[in-house]
Order: C-alpha cells, then sequence, then structure tokens
C-alpha cells in the first residue's frame, strides 16, 4: 500500500472511531441526564402544585373573597410575603393573578406587568382546565431561566350569586424555575472536556503514525547517509518497509553499493593499468637501453670499421622501432579515454566482415582454426566508421582465437533483427573455446582487465571494441559457459 493511502487510512479511522466513539458515550450520556431531569421535573411538578393548591390558591380566595373584589397592592404584598416565609417558594420566578375569564392579569409577584397582559389561554385550555383542574406546560426562557408554568383556577361566592353553581373567579399562573439551565450547563461542560480528550487522543494518534510511519524512515534513511560519508558502507541495513520511503532506501543503499563495487573497480583498474603500462614499456624501454648501451661501446673504439657502422645503423632501427612501440602504446591509452569521432560512411558489413578475415589468414592456419560464415544475404547498407568498426571486430576475432589453443571453429553469422528501439543488424561471433566463468564476464570489458597477464595482455582490446560500438549507438553482448565457448552478439540499429 501507498505511504500516503497508508497514512490517510490509519488518520481517517482514528478520527472516526474517537468521535464515534465518543458520540455514542455522551448521547448515553445525555439520554440518563435527560431522564434524571424528567423525573426531577415531575417530582417537582408535584411539590409545585401541592404548593400551588394548598397555599397560593387559599390566600387568593381568602384575600379575594373578603373583600369580593381584587386589590393588587394587597394581593401582590401577600404573595411577596409569602414567598419570603416559605422555603418551598425559592424556586418560584412569579406568580400571575387574573379576575375573570378574560384572563388578564391583574395581580402579580413582579411588579412590571403593564395594563393589558393576559395569560394566553385558548379555548382548547379552558376545557383542559375545567376537566383536570390545572395545566402544566413549560415556558420560554424568560431572562434566560427556563421555568415550568401551572395554571389552575379559583372560585369565590359572592352576595346574590348563591343560586348559582360554583363557577371560575379567576386563574392563578405560577412559574417555576426548572435547572434546564444547569443541564446544559453540564452538558456544554462534558463537550468541551469530550473536545479536549478527543484533540488529545488524535494528536497522540498522528504523532505516532507520523513518527513510525514518517520521521524513523527518515532518520533511518539519514543514519544511512552518515554511515556512507563516513565510509562505512558495510554497516548498512539488510532489510526495509515496503512503503515508499523504505523503497527511497533500499534503491539509496543499492547505489551506494554500487558506487563502492564501482570505486573498488576504478581502483583495481588504475592497479591493473599501472601494472600493464609497466609491462608494455619496460620490454621497449630495456631494448632501448641494452641498444644504446652497445652504441656507446661501439662508438667508444678507436677504429671504427664499416661493418661497425651497419650494425649502428641496425641498432638504430630497432631504437626506432622500440620507440614507434611506445607510441602506438601511448596511442591507445589515450584513444580508450577520448570521445570517438565517427566518419560515418554506408557499409556493407559482410564485405568489411571478409576484408578483416583475410588479415587472420597466416594466424587461423597456424591456429588449427576454421571459420563458418552465415551472412545474410539481404543484408542492407549501415552508417558505420570502417577503420573503426574493423579495430573492434578484429579485437574480438583475435579474443577467439586466443581463446582456442589446441584449434576450434569460430562461427561469424549476420541478420536482421527486431528490437525495441526498431530494426537493426545482428552480428555474432561465436568460438568453441575454453569459455569464461561468470565473474570474468562481468569484467571483461573494464578497462585494463586481463587475464593474460603473463602473455603480455594489457586489457585494453575489448575494452576499447565495447566504446567503439557503443560509440556507434549499438550494443554488445556476451554468452559464455566454462569448456563451451563464447559468444559475442553486437546490434547495430538501422537509421
Amino acid at each position: 500500500m501507498r505511504l500516503q493511502w497508508k497514512y490517510t487510512l490509519i488518520i481517517n479511522l482514528s478520527v472516526l472511531t474517537i468521535l464515534v466513539a465518543f458520540y455514542v458515550l455522551d448521547d448515553i450520556k445525555a439520554r440518563n441526564d435527560l431522564n434524571d431531569l424528567y423525573t426531577k421535573g415531575f417530582g417537582r411538578g408535584v411539590i409545585f402544585k401541592d404548593i400551588v393548591e394548598t397555599k397560593i390558591r387559599p390566600l387568593v380566595e381568602e384575600k379575594i373573597g373578603r373583600r369580593q373584589a381584587l386589590y393588587r397592592e394587597e394581593i401582590e404584598s401577600a404573595l411577596r410575603e409569602m414567598k419570603q416565609q416559605t422555603l418551598e417558594m425559592h424556586n418560584v420566578l412569579d406568580i400571575n393573578v387574573t379576575f375573570g375569564l378574560d384572563a388578564e392579569i391583574r395581580a402579580s409577584l413582579v411588579s412590571n406587568k403593564s395594563e393589558g397582559d393576559r395569560i394566553n389561554l385558548t379555548g382548547e385550555d379552558l376545557r383542559e382546565i375545567r376537566r383536570k383542574g390545572f395545566k402544566i406546560y413549560n415556558t420560554p426562557p424568560i431572562n434566560r431561566r427556563y421555568a415550568t408554568a401551572i395554571i389552575i383556577p379559583y372560585q369565590t361566592e359572592f352576595i346574590g350569586r348563591d343560586l348559582f353553581e360554583e363557577q371560575i373567579t379567576g386563574f392563578i399562573q405560577v412559574l417555576f424555575e426548572v435547572p434546564i439551565a444547569e443541564y446544559i450547563y453540564g452538558l456544554r461542560l462534558r463537550q468541551l472536556i469530550s473536545l479536549i480528550v478527543v484533540s488529545v487522543l488524535l494528536v497522540f494518534i498522528i504523532d505516532m503514525a507520523t513518527t513510525r510511519l514518517i520521521m524513523q524512515p527518515l532518520e533511518r534513511l539519514m543514519e544511512i547517509i552518515k554511515r556512507a560519508e563516513a565510509g562505512n558502507p558495510e554497516s548498512l541495513p539488510q532489510s526495509y518497509s515496503s512503503n515508499e520511503i523504505g523503497r527511497v532506501t533500499y534503491s539509496l543503499v543499492r547505489m551506494l553499493k554500487q558506487w563502492q563495487d564501482a570505486h573498488s573497480k576504478r581502483i583495481a583498474a588504475l592497479g591493473q593499468f599501472a601494472a600493464g603500462v609497466s609491462h608494455e614499456i619496460r620490454n621497449p624501454l630495456n631494448t632501448i637501453g641494452m641498444t644504446a648501451q652497445h652504441l656507446k661501446e661501439l662508438f667508444s673504439q678507436r677504429d671504427i670499421k664499416s661493418e661497425d657502422i651497419e650494425d649502428a645503423q641496425n641498432l638504430l632501427s630497432i631504437v626506432n622501432d622500440e620507440i614507434e612501440r611506445l607510441k602506438r602504446i601511448s596511442e591507445q591509452f589515450l584513444t580508450l579515454n577520448r570521445p570517438k569521432k565517427l566518419n560515418l560512411e554506408p557499409t556493407n558489413l559482410n564485405a568489411l566482415l571478409d576484408q578483416v578475415l583475410a588479415e587472420f589468414t597466416l594466424p587461423l592456419e597456424s591456429a588449427k582454426v576454421k571459420v563458418v560464415r552465415g551472412y545474410s544475404e539481404n543484408l542492407p547498407s549501415i552508417q558505420l566508421d570502417r577503420d573503426l568498426i574493423r579495430q573492434a571486430v578484429f579485437n574480438l576475432i583475435q579474443n577467439s582465437v586466443q581463446a582456442m589453443p589446441k584449434g576450434g571453429r569460430i562461427y561469424i553469422t549476420t541478420e536482421l533483427e527486431e528490437t525495441i528501439a526498431g530494426e537493426g543488424i545482428a552480428l555474432e561471433i561465436r568460438d568453441t573455446g575454453v569459455g569464461m566463468p561468470e565473474e570474468i564476464q562481468e569484467r571483461v570489458f573494464d578497462a585494463y582487465f586481463t587475464t593474460k597477464e603473463n602473455e603480455g595482455g594489457m586489457g585494453l582490446g575489448l575494452a576499447i571494441s565495447h566504446q567503439i560500438i557503443t560509440a556507434h549507438q549499438g550494443k554488445i553482448e556476451i554468452k559464455s559457459k566454462v569448456g563451451m565457448g563464447t559468444a559475442f552478439k553486437i546490434c547495430f540499429p538501422l537509421k
């Protein structure tokens, strides 16, 4: 799984799980609190109804019945005095008294009522009050305080009305405070605590996920870089995580090891180069030194004969040949590290191969090696640098001849071939020689690598051939098995 999706999945699942868990817990707690509030409210409603029926209504009926009229100041003063003296009435917010069925408020515990204020009663409310004797309902918040209202009727008997049945003289509305505000405050406090706990948990989970999935792999990557900078690549880890950072770390370690191997190969190549140069120039220098010493002895004689002059000329020819040999060696070293400048021209590869093989007529006969040609007849001309390709093919054939000290065969084939890059020409040079082990095949195109040090080999032939073929945008591959021979396959693209 990609690191981005894995990280997103862990964070989102964590957030969803925590939020759902706290929602369920908060919902259960809220339901329990509401049930408790309902139970307490029911009990308080019974108490409030009892207070209204046993204390407030008798007081109002007494004051009105004695005067046979409603005196506002007297009733309000009596209600305030009752609230102060009655402990159960400390939760009473207001008391409204009406006179008559029009529900107009004539007296109130809170003296801020204006004329015309009424208790809103519908016909359905009046029928409920006549049937049950009371009505309880919740009112909108009053000064941010929640209340439950109880309305009960009161009755008084007037002179001259004794022939009628008892009727409703008016209504008493009592507003009791209910602890909804406390419930809301507790709910808000619980939600605030839940928010803090959820935030802390999410921060912990995000930090843990970030540390495990991102920070630790990055720290490991930095440690690998520090070890590589300190020159200690042997202690690099061998196992890696499967995410993107792990793959980057694996690629970095592999690249560092490749660089280390390449560096080691360069050091080994430099050693081989030094040994090759020493070996190649030692013989010409020895020859030149011995010749110079002989010339010195020759010309130090008092009488120089004509034969001595002829010997001196021969010796100088030897010196000149050895100097030319040193020049060729130097040119080979320079050519290997210098970019090839190609002189491309249409070339028949089959004809070019025959020209190279013509140079091996005598060496092939003396080595008891037979060449088997398998040229494609419909091979088109290709843009090549003839001299460079002749040199590359010469080196490959020479390498095959040297690999068959007891004789054998060299198979040379050409054919058209379809590759990923398009159509091309394939050339294969295969011998029946001693073959090469795998560890040698990996280094056979490295400069100055040779297995023929005792024979004076410098390890430049195959390296130069590889460079020439690469300069033509071609590709060379080697397949070999010990005791079964070696095959070099070259592919040139057709443009």
